[in-house]
């Protein structure tokens, strides 16, 4: 059996450490599309601030949005409008 040359040896290892990064950036990107499933993000019109937000729901398992998970006015405060925005997402 004929020995592999030990000038490749470093060109083995780059496409052994370029497969293992590719592998992690696969499951990365799978597990973002996962978690991407039961979310929806939409630009709306706030009913209650009538200003323009970016707004994150909760998709319910008929496909309605269930919940506001994240409001561009609100920031990271807590959402305290009563999430009229619900059924004006669709």
């Amino acid at each position: 059996m004929n020995r592999i040359p030990t000038d490749a040896m470093p060109y083995l290892e780059f496409l052994l450490l370029l497969t293992i990064a590719s592998l992690v950036v696969l499951f990365l990107m799978s597990m973002r599309e996962i978690r991407g499933v039961s979310r929806w993000h939409v630009r709306l019109r706030c009913p209650v601030r009538l200003r323009r937000a970016r707004v994150e729901f909760r998709i319910a398992g008929d496909g309605t949005p269930a919940e506001v998970l994240h409001c561009s006015i609100f920031g990271r405060r807590p959402i305290t409008c009563g999430k009229v925005c619900t059924p004006h997402a669709l």
